[in-house]
């Protein structure tokens, strides 16, 4: 009798010599009499090997490499835009309304936002008039930088989606799982449009 404790990671893949179907994976000690068995190799993990039945033994599947890549790159993406905002969803209703007035603002000259009654101003720009009264800028001026922010927030927002969208683009049109994780590794979150 052993009087090792068991194994608890698997070690072996135990294989059928005649087919090479993978019969299951386990410890040192757990190969049935008529089966063969080959070491796992350095690195294994379920979620990105699967067994091969001609070459008897595990190769990396590169289908599951590109799915966990394509989910790091999605993942990181995301984490990246959500850095742009601010917790909470009182600033993102803040930050949709400030937007709204801004663009509404846009096509109507200075001149005009200035000469606007208080009472209008308020019931047209309500965000930008109550900071407008606290700072002692414009109404213009508020809204310029409104809408300066707002252009700025989007348009980080759309380089990151378009490095993530490149990227994984270029993971899944690699042919083998080195070529992907290469892709993945030549991701250039800093990318700036020239």
């Amino acid at each position: 009798m052993n009087d090792l404790p068991p194994i608890a990671t698997p070690a072996i893949a135990v294989f059928n010599p005649d087919d090479g179907a993978l019969i299951h994976i386990g410890p040192w000690d757990s190969v049935p009499d008529g089966l063969s068995w080959t070491p796992l190799p350095t690195g294994y993990n379920q979620s990105s090997w699967s067994w091969n039945t001609a070459a008897r033994m595990m190769v990396e599947d590169p289908s599951k490499v590109e799915a966990q890549l394509v989910a790091i790159v999605k993942s990181e993406a995301e984490r990246r835009k959500m850095r742009l905002r601010s917790p909470g969803d009182g600033k993102d209703a803040e930050y949709r309304q400030k937007r709204s007035e801004a663009l509404a603002s846009v096509a109507i000259p200075q001149a005009d936002l200035g000469a606007l009654p208080d009472a209008d101003a308020r019931e047209q720009y309500p965000a930008a008039s109550m900071e407008r009264l606290l700072t002692g800028e414009t109404l213009a001026a508020v809204l310029a930088r409104y809408l300066t922010a707002s252009n700025l927030a989007e348009s980080e927002v759309y380089r990151l989606a378009a490095i993530e969208h490149a990227g994984v683009a270029r993971i899944m049109a690699a042919e083998s799982t080195s070529k992907k994780r290469a892709a993945y590794q030549a991701i250039d979150w800093f990318w700036q449009p020239a």
